[in-house]
C-alpha cells in the first residue's frame, strides 16, 4: 500500500476522533471528551505553513470538492505537497 494512503487513513481516523471530541465538549457539554487531544490537533495544525494549511483545510477539515486543487497545483506538485504536510502534521501531533 502507498504511504500517502497510509498516511491519509491515519489522519482520518485523527479527524474523526477530534470532531467527535469538539462536537462533545461545545454541543453536547459532555464530559466524555479529550482536551488534551484537542490541544494536541489544534497545536500541529498551527504549525503548518500557508500551503499545508490550505490542503489540511480542503481535505481533511472542510472536505472539499474531491478537486479543488486544481487550480492551485499541478497533480505531482499537489501529491508532493499533502505527503509533505501529512507527514509534519503527525510529527507536530507526536511532541
Amino acid at each position: 500500500m502507498y504511504k500517502a494512503t497510509l498516511l491519509r487513513r491515519e489522519i482520518d481516523n485523527i479527524f474523526q476522533k477530534y470532531k467527535s471530541s469538539k462536537f462533545k465538549k461545545n454541543v453536547l457539554n459532555d464530559e466524555d471528551y479529550d482536551d488534551s487531544f484537542i490541544l494536541r490537533v489544534e497545536f500541529a495544525l498551527s504549525q503548518l505553513d500557508n500551503e499545508e494549511s490550505r490542503i489540511f483545510t480542503n481535505d481533511f477539515v472542510e472536505k472539499a470538492d474531491r478537486y479543488w486543487w486544481q487550480s492551485y497545483y499541478s497533480k505531482s506538485t499537489y501529491y508532493r505537497l499533502k505527503v509533505r504536510a501529512m507527514e509534519r502534521f503527525l510529527d507536530c501531533l507526536n511532541k
